[in-house]
């Protein structure tokens, strides 16, 4: 452990993206929690924020692809700073919008960086940390947007009563601009980059083709023989995402909205967050003892049995219930902090950043059709148990494909 510490740029690396991501968690939620204030202020309907949110999560996905284009060609470290500065624009925009069409862009600018955060964030770590804690480390980066999220929705009373949502948005808009300058100063390139970059420049020197060694970066996530494996890569995060966007919309209300079964729902999410804290305390312990990917199969299969579980128990408080959505809640977080790491030990360095943008977008792909899957089973007004069974379905699929995936990795290891 002392020998992470001992590494200056390892360490300058974590503290700037831990901090990045801090404010990436505060940026995905408060929107949200401002929309009330936004509305009044602006004069916009709240039905009509669901544009502004497909806003913010379309600049999300297109900044998560620019992520991966731009950092294998132009390194981590770039992206990161732009990614910072976008978000610094956007989020001071939202700040000064007079109107909601000032909004509506300023958002999908915002959206840009949040996107671009996560994909060049864990490849850069990937990169610099030793090979025996990249998983954990990986892990510490990706939680530390949930951490951020989480202490907005704790701090938020706070903050309104200091400054008023603009002066929110710009003071996060500011924050985000004075890590972009720390980043400016102190925070390294992947040196799996830069020798890339070296060995690139002799080749061009010496009138080897550029374009033959420098393919476009989509190109090179499915070249040489990784084709099946990205693909079911993808798949993986989209149906585990799945679960992420469909406990985060409906988890509160899938028992009811009255009375007791209501209260059942909002017990139920408190129980899921408190076995979330266990869950991104164990990730990083796990990942340094286990293989990321038997960390997240035996996740996904404790937590498939929970849910099913869940199922029979029903709506009644007592001891099962409540261990039951304890366990859920730990072990169905930690794919959320391992899968990355999984994602960038999959493909080499030429082509990781593009590999790990497109696992990313498709998992918030699988993020937008988990609220939609729960609305439907609601609006069919389906019964609790039947609710726990579907929403169990996308992530026995997840453990699945992940057995695939693995199956994948061995033959290639063989060939």
């Amino acid at each position: 452990m002392k020998e992470l510490f001992a590494d200056r740029k390892l360490v300058a690396a974590m503290v700037l993206c831990i901090a990045i991501g801090l404010l990436d968690g505060f940026e995905v939620i408060v929107l949200g929690l401002m929309a009330p204030d936004i509305g009044r202020d602006l004069g916009i309907s709240l039905p009509f924020f669901t544009w502004i949110f497909f806003a913010t999560s379309v600049g999300t996905i297109a900044g998560s692809m620019l992520s991966g284009l731009l950092g294998d060609r132009h390194g981590r470290r770039t992206v990161l700073i732009l990614a910072c500065f976008a978000m610094a624009v956007g989020m001071i925009g939202d700040g000064l919008s007079p109107n909601w069409e000032i909004l509506l862009i300023a958002r999908a600018i915002t959206g840009l960086g949040i996107g671009a955060v996560l994909p060049a964030g864990t490849s850069l770590i990937a990169e610099l940390a030793p090979a025996r804690f990249r998983a954990a480390l990986i892990s510490v980066v990706v939680v530390s947007t949930t951490l951020g999220a989480a202490a907005t929705a704790v701090g938020i009373h706070w903050l309104e009563q200091l400054t008023d949502w603009r002066g929110v948005f710009i003071g996060a808009g500011v924050a985000s601009a004075v890590i972009a300058f720390f980043m400016l100063l102190w925070l390294p390139e992947s040196p799996a980059f830069t020798k890339e970059g070296r060995a690139l420049q002799q080749e061009k020197t010496a009138g080897a083709s550029e374009d033959s060694s420098r393919r476009a970066s989509i190109t090179r996530v499915f070249a040489d023989g990784r084709a099946v494996g990205a693909l079911f890569l993808c798949l993986f995060f989209f149906c585990y995402y799945i679960w992420l966007g469909f406990h985060r919309a409906w988890q509160p209300l899938m028992y009811g909205t009255e009375g007791e079964l209501f209260a059942a729902g909002r017990a139920s999410m408190a129980l899921y967050g408190s076995g979330v804290i266990a869950g991104a305390i164990l990730a990083p312990i796990l990942a340094t003892r286990w293989n990321e990917q038997s960390a997240i199969k035996g996740a996904l299969l404790v937590g498939t049995f929970c849910l099913l579980a869940l199922a029979v128990v029903g709506p009644a408080r007592g001891s099962a219930f409540t261990i039951l959505w304890l366990v859920a809640g730990c072990a169905l977080y930690m794919p959320f902090q391992l899968a990355y790491g999984v994602a960038t030990s999959y493909f080499p360095p030429s082509s990781r950043s593009m590999g790990v943008a497109l696992a990313a977008v498709c998992g918030r792909l699988g993020s937008l059709s988990g609220p939609l899957l729960g609305g439907a089973l609601v609006s069919a007004n389906a019964s609790v148990q039947t609710i726990l069974i579907a929403a169990a379905v996308p992530i026995g699929v997840a453990l699945a494909v992940l057995f695939v995936l693995q199956t994948n990795l061995r033959a290639r290891a063989q060939d």
